[in-house]
């Protein structure tokens, strides 16, 4: 996603339908100007935290003797609060989507109760 379009439309609208928008720009070492956002309902959710991950740092970590490899690409992980029902969701932008797999998203429930 462009961070112009993020920031200058997309936001904007998508808060007059009730939705608080994040968003994290892909590795700045890449020439592409986009990045990744993550939308979740404010009537419905409060955000408790976010978390913004960087695919290469993590591939760092647990690759440590590979051939070090570069992807550029950005994962946001968010907790939010079920308002009525206090569980906690662990959401994210999809790493299968941030490496080109496509899909939309995921999510688990935890039940802090």
């Amino acid at each position: 996603m462009d961070p112009l379009y993020f920031a200058g439309v997309l936001r904007e609208d998508m808060s007059l339908l009730g939705y608080e928008g994040l968003f994290a720009k892909k590795a700045h070492y890449t020439s592409r100007q986009e990045g990744v956002a993550l939308f979740f309902k404010q009537d419905k959710f409060k955000l408790e935290e976010s978390k913004t991950l960087f695919i290469d740092e993590i591939a760092t970590d647990i690759l440590a003797d590979a051939e070090p490899k570069t992807f550029g690409e950005v994962l946001i992980l968010a907790a939010l609060r079920h308002k009525n029902s206090n569980t906690v969701v662990l959401t994210g932008t999809d790493l299968e989507s941030a490496i080109g797999g496509g899909l939309l998203g995921s999510g688990i429930l935890i039940d802090l109760k």
